[in-house]
Formats: C-alpha cells, sequence, structure tokens
C-alpha cells in the first residue's frame, strides 16, 4: 500500500491488514519512517491510499498510541456511499467512479485515462456518450445477473461496432452505481479481464466478498484462458458472492462449446443476447453524440489534459452545402461521424465534409506529436518522414510483453523504415527513448503484463495502419520480436 499525501510531499508505504475494520475506517499500519508523535502527521489528510495504483482509502486520522504508526483510513466504498459523492465526481470528470477490489487489479483491467485523442473520445470504456437504444438489452442482463445461480455465463453478440463493449461497460456502471440508493441495494464490483494478466490467479475472482462481473472481450480468441478462468471458478468458489461471467464478440462454435463444458444442466437455457447491426433512429443519435462529445472535450479542457490541444478549424464558421451524415447506420459509423464534426467545419470552397475517418487519423497523429514533443522527439520524427505512423503501428502488431522485446520491436521497427538505406545515427540512438515515447502513448491498461497498449477502436486503427507503408516481415522483426500467440487480436471480427 502506498499513501500520497495532498500537502505534504511524502510518501509513506504500509500495510492494511485482513480483520482491521473498526467502524467505518481501515487501520493502516505504517511500515517506514513514522513522526515521533500523532501530529506530526498534520497535512496528511485527505491523503488517498493506494494498492497497485488503485485508490482504496482517504487517510482520516492518526491513531492515538502504536507509536504513531497506525493510520485510521476511510474506505473508498464508504465514500461512494456518502450522498452526493458519484454525482459529485462524476460531474467534474465525466465518468462514474467504480469499485473494483485491490486484489484483482492483478486480473481486471482500468478504464482508459482520458486525454484529448480521437482513440480516447471513441472508446466505449471512456463512457463519452451516454448509454442509450439498448435498455431492454440491459434489463434483460441485468434480471441474468440477479438470478440463482453462483456462477453463470451469458454471451452478447453482434458485428464490429454494434455496442457491445459499451452495453457492457454500462451494465458495470449499473451494477457498481446502483441509482436506487434509499432502497440499500448492494453495489458489485468486476471490470474487463484482462488480456495478459499480471498474475493470472483467476481463483481470486472465487473469494469477492461483493457480487462480481467479470466481462471478458474478444471471448472467441481467448478459448485458453476462458476455460482456465471457468475451470478454476467452478473449482474453487465455495458458494459465497455470485460471479457473472460476460462473454463478448461474435457467435459461433466457440460459444457452444462454453456452454456445453461449463454450464452443467443449463446449457439451453443460457443468456445470449444478439445486438442489431443497426440503430433505429441514427440521426438521433447523431445530434445526441455530437453533443456528449463535446461535453466531454470541454471537461477535459478546463482540466488542462492535453494542454497543446487544438480543434482542426476552431475559429472557423463555415455552412455547410452537404448535410453532415455518417456513412452507415451501425454506431460506430455514427459516433465517427458525430466527432468528426465536432472536430472539424466543411471545405469553405465546396461545403463539403471531409471523410470522418479522416479527420479523426489527423487528430489522433497530432496526438502521437503532442506526446514526441512533450518527451523531445519531435526533431527527430519531422526528419524522419513516415517513421512515427510504423512505429505505432507496430506497436499493435508486436504485442511486446517486456521492456526488451518493445526496444527489439523499436529497432526492427527502424529497419523496416530504413530497409533500403542505414538508419540515421540519432534514430538508434534514442531506440530507448522511442519506447518509452510508445509506452506513453498508448499505455497497457492496468492489470495487463503487457508493456505496451494500442490504439483503439479498431475502425480508427485499421484506417490509420492503412494510411501507413505495408510492413514486410523481415528476419529482424520476425525473430526479435514474434507476435504473441495471446496478443489481442488485431482484425474486426464481424
Amino acid at each position: 500500500m502506498r499513501l500520497t499525501g495532498s500537502r505534504q510531499p511524502k510518501d509513506v508505504d504500509g500495510t492494511i491488514k485482513p480483520n482491521t475494520f473498526r467502524g467505518e475506517l481501515y487501520a493502516f499500519e505504517v511500515d517506514d519512517a513514522r513522526p515521533e508523535s500523532a501530529g506530526g502527521w498534520r497535512g496528511m489528510s485527505g491523503a488517498g491510499v493506494f494498492c497497485e495504483d488503485i485508490l482504496v482509502a482517504v487517510a482520516t486520522l492518526a491513531a492515538e498510541g502504536w507509536r504513531s504508526g497506525v493510520l485510521m483510513v476511510t474506505p473508498v466504498a464508504r465514500l461512494l456511499q456518502a450522498p452526493g459523492f458519484v454525482a459529485a465526481l462524476t460531474k467534474e470528470t465525466g465518468l462514474a467512479p467504480r469499485l473494483q477490489p485491490a486484489d484483482l487489479s492483478i486480473l481486471l483491467e482500468d478504464a482508459p485515462d482520458p486525454h484529448l485523442s480521437s482513440s480516447y473520445l471513441l472508446s466505449p470504456r471512456a463512457e463519452v456518450v451516454p448509454f442509450a437504444g439498448q435498455e431492454h438489452h440491459l434489463e434483460a442482463l441485468e434480471e441474468w445477473c440477479q438470478g440463482p445461480r453462483a456462477i453463470d455465463i451469458a454471451c452478447i453478440t453482434g458485428g464490429g461496432g454494434s455496442g457491445k463493449t459499451r452495453l457492457a461497460t454500462e451494465l458495470l456502471s449499473r451494477l457498481c452505481n446502483p441509482s436506487d440508493v434509499a432502497a440499500k441495494v448492494r453495489p458489485w464490483t468486476g471490470g474487463f479481464l484482462a488480456y495478459n494478466p499480471l498474475r493470472p490467479y483467476f481463483t481470486l475472482l472465487a473469494t469477492s466478498i461483493r457480487p462480481l462481473l467479470v466481462v471478458v472481450d474478444y471471448a472467441e480468441a481467448r478459448r485458453g484462458q476462458l476455460d482456465a478462468l471457468l475451470s478454476q471458478l467452478g473449482a474453487r468458489h465455495r458458494g459465497g458472492e455470485k460471479v457473472r461471467v460476460l462473454l463478448a464478440r461474435s457467435a459461433g462454435t466457440w460459444w457452444r462449446r462454453v456452454r456445453r463444458d461449463h454450464l452443467e444442466g443449463a446449457a439451453e437455457s443460457a443468456v445470449h443476447r444478439e445486438l442489431a447491426p443497426r440503430l433505429e433512429a441514427p440521426d438521433v443519435e447523431l445530434t445526441r453524440a455530437s453533443e456528449a462529445f463535446a461535453n466531454r472535450i470541454a471537461l477535459l479542457q478546463s482540466a488542462r489534459v492535453d494542454h497543446g490541444w487544438q480543434p482542426l478549424a476552431p475559429e472557423s464558421t463555415a455552412l455547410s452545402s452537404v448535410p453532415l451524415q455518417a456513412p452507415s447506420d451501425s454506431m460506430v459509423d455514427v459516433h465517427l461521424t458525430a466527432l468528426a464534426g465536432v472536430l472539424s467545419t466543411p471545405d469553405t470552397a465546396t461545403g463539403v465534409w471531409k471523410r470522418p475517418v479522416d479527420v479523426l487519423i489527423e487528430h489522433e497523429q497530432r496526438y502521437w506529436q503532442r506526446v514526441a514533443q512533450d518527451r523531445g522527439l519531435d526533431g527527430l520524427f519531422a526528419k524522419e518522414e513516415g517513421l512515427l505512423p510504423m512505429l505505432v503501428a507496430l506497436q499493435r502488431i508486436s504485442g511486446a510483453r517486456t521492456e526488451k522485446e518493445a526496444r527489439a520491436a523499436v529497432a526492427a521497427g527502424l529497419e523496416v523504415h530504413h530497409r533500403h538505406t542505414t538508419p540515421t545515427a540519432a534514430a538508434l540512438a534514442e531506440n530507448a527513448a522511442i519506447e518509452t515515447m510508445l509506452a506513453a502513448l498508448y499505455p497497457a491498461p492496468p492489470g495487463s503484463s503487457a508493456r505496451w497498449g494500442a490504439m483503439t477502436p479498431d475502425v480508427l486503427r485499421l484506417s490509420s495502419s492503412q494510411r501507413s507503408t505495408a510492413i514486410p516481415r523481415t528476419p529482424s522483426w520476425s525473430t526479435c520480436c514474434p507476435t504473441p500467440d495471446s496478443a489481442k487480436p488485431s482484425a474486426v471480427t464481424a
């Protein structure tokens, strides 16, 4: 555990041991240097207590005695139950806080960190556009969660961009932050299972002290991990809290096999929700999404996130002779179009809008340039035209799990980029700096053992990759950085 002071520049290491809950507080036992008396802790009130970068409590008071070695801290669960706390935090950040067991941070991915880029704003897990239009699916899944089985599995399927991840995210939000506080509905906990967990101790999921929902995205490509998860859950669960495993992606024979192998006596009645490929009212959704994107951008700007960010045409008042219209009625295309409309204006001469994906990729590339500039690498990429998009594409392909693998990927990327020439000395010398820049650009989510993350959503990533030069499988690339079998699938699966 780590306690970080908000008014005093002091980090304190310590431990919250099991069964130290006293009234409404936990006892934080300090491991390292401590003041001579309890009065020496002045200024630490309100400091956050973190476990694996997850906020678990807030410092409240110093316990008398104990040689100033025990602090009483208020658990986050208590804060979430305080009237108005969740609403106030959601208003300031745009995201509802979610209760997640600190010990499960080695298995579950956290939501993406906010930044002003197309990839973040379009991420369904960022919850930028309020949930709507699939209430019947949500109600069915909430009913499934409250069912009598101790462990149960359900599946949501649909084409790419139909809203599967957004539906799962909304289900988590509503279970973890029940709206009916007066009825004292018990909050759930949970999250998305990491593709490469820090430690695959799936038995931890069977010991949760709250009802638990685990979402497995791209489930059809993770059969080995899924079998291990469900087998360990079945073997270790001893009638404690309910555990629900929600699988998301395309339907197929894999879902029939999962039901057969892991749902004894209930395979035929297993919950399966198929999402419609098209929105019923795309024009309404376009307007609603445009407002949501504009509001989130304003919120992030007011919080001084990405200080160098500017829309493509912030001062333009050009009028369009062609209405803003999505290329299809799918949710992802409507949201792509809405965000592009917020970030740009039509051509001043023709009144025609640019292709939405072109606008968003241009914004994403400007995000890359801001990160490179912050790390002093903008001069290198200005001289090495095309190198940065190449490296972003390789970041996704490599699936680097360690810093060593990531640096090998950078070296291989430089070789590919200079396949007809010798890499410049400056580029070779900046290998480590380039690698850490890519790690900052798209970091691996907390809970994952991977070194790098990758750009999302799929449609934006694939369009960006298509703009990059084709990547040949050179001997150096194939040897130094083979694609791991467990990497997240890189293609859109219908």
